[in-house]
C-alpha cells in the first residue's frame, strides 16, 4: 500500500471515483450520498461502535482490521493562560446547545454524535490520541520529512 497525501475530502472523492486510488478515509456525512447511489463502497467505519447514522457499515474491527480505532473531534480550544472562571463559563454556554434541537438537527444531519465532557475529560482525550499517534509513528518507523 502506497499513502498518496491528498488536500481533502474532495479530492479524495475525486480520485476514489477516477479510480486512481483504491481507498481513502471520508467523513461519514460527506461519503454517505456516494453509498446510498453506490459508487463509492463503504468498507468500515474507524470508531470502537458502529455509527447510529450508517448502522449497516461494520466497524473496521469487524471487517477484519483488529483493534483500529482512530476518531475524530471537535472541540473548543483556547490559550492555556485561559482562566479557569472564563473555561467554565465558555463550557456552560457551549453545552447548553447540546440540548437545542435546531443544533442536534444539525449536528445528525452531519453523523455528528454530540459528546458531553468536562474540559478535564477532553484534555484527557486529547492527550488520549496523542499517545495513541506517538506510538502509531513509533512502531511504523516514520520519519518525518
Amino acid at each position: 500500500m502506497v499513502h498518496v497525501p491528498l488536500k481533502g475530502q474532495g479530492e479524495i472523492i475525486s480520485e476514489l471515483l477516477g479510480k486512481r486510488i483504491q481507498l481513502g478515509f471520508l467523513v461519514l456525512s460527506t461519503a454517505v450520498p456516494y453509498f446510498e447511489a453506490g459508487t463509492i463502497r463503504p468498507l468500515g467505519v474507524s470508531t470502537e461502535q458502529r455509527s447510529p447514522f450508517a448502522p449497516d457499515i461494520p466497524t473496521l474491527s469487524e471487517a477484519g482490521v483488529p483493534n483500529f480505532v482512530a476518531r475524530s473531534w471537535l472541540g473548543l480550544l483556547g490559550p492555556a493562560s485561559t482562566p479557569d472562571s472564563v473555561v467554565a463559563r465558555l463550557h456552560d454556554s457551549v453545552v447548553g446547545y447540546q440540548n437545542d434541537p435546531s443544533y442536534i438537527a444539525i449536528t445528525d444531519k452531519a453523523g455528528m454524535t454530540l459528546v458531553n465532557s468536562t474540559p478535564a475529560e477532553f484534555d484527557a482525550e486529547i492527550k488520549r490520541g496523542y499517545e495513541q499517534w506517538r506510538t502509531v509513528v513509533t512502531n511504523a518507523n516514520i520519519q518525518q520529512q
